[in-house]
C-alpha cells in the first residue's frame, strides 16, 4: 500500500508533458532571436512583426506579446517559415 502511494504522488510531481518527453518551447526577444539565428536580421524580424496580421505570422501562434515586450515562439516561427516558403509578400 505504501509503494503504491509513493508511485502515484511520483507521478502528480512530475511536469505537463514530462511523460510523453515534450520540450519546453524555445521563447526568444527579437535580439536574442538573430543572435541564436544569424540568417536573420532583426530589421528583417521586426518588419515581419509589424506586418504579422496581414503575413499570417500572428495566426500561427509565433508571437507572445507580454505587455509592450514582443517574444518570438522560435518552433511556430519556423513551422509559419516553412508554410509560407515561395509565397509572394504583400
Amino acid at each position: 500500500m505504501h509503494s503504491e502511494n509513493a508511485i502515484q504522488d511520483a507521478t502528480l510531481a512530475r511536469p505537463i508533458g514530462a511523460e510523453s518527453g515534450a520540450r519546453s518551447p524555445t521563447i526568444s526577444t527579437v535580439k536574442q532571436f538573430c543572435q541564436r539565428h544569424p540568417a536573420f536580421t532583426e530589421g528583417g524580424i521586426r518588419h515581419l512583426l509589424f506586418h504579422r496580421d496581414s503575413n499570417g505570422l500572428a495566426a500561427s501562434g509565433a508571437v507572445i506579446t507580454v505587455g509592450r515586450r514582443v517574444l518570438l515562439d522560435e518552433a511556430r516561427f519556423f513551422e509559419w517559415l516553412r508554410s509560407n516558403a515561395g509565397k509572394k509578400a504583400a
